[in-house]
């Protein structure tokens, strides 16, 4: 089972069928007052997938799935991937010719949407359309059984995740089924050192890779409920930690910023947070953060949206990103760079590996199979 995952022949969505055949009634999901068991998750994201046939969307069709966390975005996720279909996350703030663009580079033939962004889409693109309830604990009509509606996806992309757009427009990275489940599995797994009992809180959306990947994504490899937010609050953070007992953290660096950036309270260390899994917290506030709050350990991971590997810091060493231990296997290499950031290159017009403490910028060798395999863009 474990090697089915990698060659892509599971889905998030078979996980999900496993855990709710093992553990029907324990918690899966927890979205503000809902609380989901496996059983009953797996009920609704049946009901997300029939949906999208009711829409006209087959097997390797690509549906346009616009929101933001809820129990329903959850549902159209683990459902899309039981269909078949191959889901592209569109950022829900898009309108005009950005969503267009977002539509139109995807290769989108059809949409499923929160209600509430439904007449904007509509306004923008004539593709058929349908909506659900992002409130509601039952987004979708119980589908049939969850069995029935597997297919065949070895070849198929689960979903497309665009970047940020520092370059031109944002653009659609894949993310077949077996990337997904690798870095779920040899990834996020040894970062949150689950232990039974354990919650894994997140309030970033699952619409980009980290929380899609190492928050749903570990959560169903590992058999761990998500506590997901709708959106974050540094003002409402401890609440939610104290009343869910979370035992682990996924932010990115900001919102360590942003929670100490509020004023200090004696609940500040009420809650049950153990580990923070993430990237890109300051080495300034790492300290802060970790000593105002009382989390033990806070491990930073280095990735890309469409990166086929990363590297992670499990020593807790502040400021660190971590380091390359395996880099012959995966093909990393640290380039060097001048005083103005620019790649150095000698005179042959090769870059130049760099020595211990000279800055670098990491190169990942782009492999067309096996260890580090490039998925690339849609277009």
């Amino acid at each position: 089972a474990f090697l089915r995952q990698f060659r892509g022949e599971a889905t998030l969505f078979d996980l999900l069928v496993r855990w709710a055949k093992r553990r029907p009634d324990a918690l899966a999901l927890e979205v503000g007052e809902a609380r989901l068991s496996y059983c009953e998750l797996s009920a609704v994201a049946s009901g997300a997938a029939r949906r999208l046939r009711e829409l006209g969307a087959g097997s390797g069709d690509v549906v346009a799935l616009i929101g933001q966390n809820s129990v329903g975005y959850v549902a159209a996720l683990l459902g899309g991937a039981g269909s078949g279909v191959t889901l592209a996350l569109v950022h829900p703030e898009l309108a005009g010719e950005p969503l267009q663009q977002a539509l139109a580079s995807a290769g989108a033939k059809f949409v499923l949407c929160e209600a509430e962004l439904a007449e904007r889409v509509r306004q923008t693109t004539p593709l058929p359309l349908a909506s659900f309830d992002p409130h509601s604990a039952s987004p979708f009509p119980a589908g049939e059984q969850a069995e029935a509606i597997a297919a065949d996806r070895r070849t198929r992309d689960f979903a497309l995740v665009y970047t940020s757009g520092t370059t031109g427009w944002p653009k659609a990275c894949r993310l077949p089924h077996s990337r997904v489940l690798a870095a779920a599995c040899l990834f996020g797994a040894p970062l949150f050192d689950f232990r039974p009992g354990d919650k894994l809180l997140c309030a970033l959306p699952l619409f980009h890779g980290s929380p899609l990947m190492l928050g749903l994504g570990v959560c169903l490899v590992t058999g761990t409920p998500l506590v997901l937010e709708r959106r974050f609050s540094a003002s409402e953070f401890l609440n939610v930690a104290a009343r869910t007992r979370a035992t682990s953290l996924l932010y990115v660096g900001d919102l360590g910023r942003m929670l100490l950036a509020t004023p200090e309270s004696g609940r500040d260390r009420e809650h049950a947070l153990r580990v923070a899994v993430g990237n890109g917290m300051a080495e300034s506030v790492w300290p802060k953060f970790q000593q105002r709050f009382g989390i033990a350990s806070v491990r930073e991971f280095y990735a890309a949206t469409e990166s086929p590997v990363g590297i992670f810091n499990f020593s807790g060493r502040v400021g660190s990103v971590g380091n390359l231990p395996y880099a012959w296997m995966f093909g990393l290499k640290l380039a060097k760079l001048d005083e103005q950031g620019e790649l150095v290159r000698d005179g042959n017009g090769r870059l130049v590996e760099c020595a211990v403490d000279e800055p670098g910028e990491l190169l990942v060798r782009a492999r067309r199979s096996g260890l580090g395999v490039f998925h690339g863009y849609v277009d």
